[in-house]
């Protein structure tokens, strides 16, 4: 093939696809859409060629297939990111912003915010204080922060490290790959020399990697810095060295989330329903039941026009983030003021 033939075969392949609104001006192709040529003129060879072009909503169309290309693989990397680092599937739900924003929640979304400088310095957080109070939440909620800006992160526990048998080199693997990793409940992990042997490899290959860690546990300051069993000293120490320590003194979360519960089942034995009017499972606790033009909370009313009453009912109601409706945030000040008295 001469090099003409093997040119005209080429500007063959990139002529436009014509459409029925499509018609020529200046003897080039214009989209009939946008009214912008799908053809142009090449100078190739000494002679000039018309070659296939982008109309501008073409374009547009390709830009828009490229960010959602995009926007999927994101996605993707980041479930994996999370199905990969975060194997307790209740924990991937916490989220700072529906969490109640406590000192010890806000201290921790600062982390998170920093978390550039807190990488480079090696800064950990030692969260502790009594059982049920939120360490573990604001643990995952920072590892899921992370893991939305597509930063890998790990939760996990000396029990479940022992019990998935790994050998030390897939131990010291693990520990090195992710920038983030929260070793839950320190202090449950059984005594014996091969699992205090392990808990400190994990300890002391973050601290050589330069690796942030953030630790949450039941024991108190004192027992960390004083512990009975000198076989801990070492495993504190390190600990204690890496990690700022953090105490968390609010109300049980746990108790909590029963009283919320005990509330909503009340409010259906009373006649309220999980789903009513607009269908759907309603999350929030306070909700009673949904009518066309309004819905009964506990204690309110909310009357509004029928579509933005659908839209009020799907953004609160029925959905996770119930607790940013004002009506929801006011009924629960009101039951944590009253339970503290």
């Amino acid at each position: 093939m001469n090099v003409d033939a093997l040119i005209d075969s080429i500007a063959k392949k990139a002529e436009p696809v014509r459409d029925l609104v499509d018609y020529e001006k200046d003897g080039l192709l214009y989209c009939g859409h946008c009214n912008t040529p799908k053809q142009c003129r090449i100078p190739i060879g000494g002679n000039v060629r018309l070659v296939g072009c982008q109309c501008a909503c073409a374009a547009r169309e390709y830009e828009a297939e490229k960010k959602a290309r995009a926007d999927r693989e994101k996605r993707l990397r980041i479930e994996t990111l999370r199905a990969d680092g975060i194997r307790d599937k209740s924990l991937t739900a916490c989220r700072f912003d529906t969490a109640t924003m406590s000192d010890e929640i806000v201290k921790c979304k600062r982390y998170a915010d920093a978390w550039d400088d807190m990488r480079r310095e090696n800064n950990g957080l030692l969260l502790w204080g009594n059982t049920g109070n939120g360490k573990t939440f604001a643990a995952a909620c920072i590892a899921n922060e992370l893991i939305d800006r597509g930063i890998p992160a790990m939760i996990t526990s000396f029990p479940r490290i022992l019990n998935a048998g790994y050998d030390k080199q897939e131990i010291i693997k693990q520990v090195h790959y992710y920038p983030l990793m929260v070793i839950d409940d320190l202090g449950a992990e059984r005594n014996s020399e091969y699992a205090m042997e392990t808990v400190y490899t994990v300890i002391d290959e973050r601290y050589k990697a330069k690796k942030p860690l953030i630790v949450t546990t039941n024991l108190t300051l004192d027992e960390l810095c004083r512990p009975k069993d000198m076989t801990y000293q070492r495993i504190y120490d390190r600990i204690l060295e890496m990690c700022t320590p953090l105490v968390f003194k609010g109300d049980s979360m746990r108790r909590d989330k029963a009283n919320q519960r005990m509330r909503h089942v009340k409010s259906v034995l009373a006649g309220g329903a999980v789903s009513g009017y607009r269908g759907g499972i309603f999350k929030c606790p306070f909700y009673s039941r949904d009518y066309r033009d309004y819905l009964n909370c506990e204690g309110a009313q909310v009357k509004l026009p029928k579509e933005e009453l659908d839209e009020y009912t799907r953004r609160y109601c029925a959905n996770e983030e119930w607790r940013r409706c004002p009506i929801a945030r006011a009924l629960t000040l009101h039951y944590e003021r009253t339970e503290n008295r």
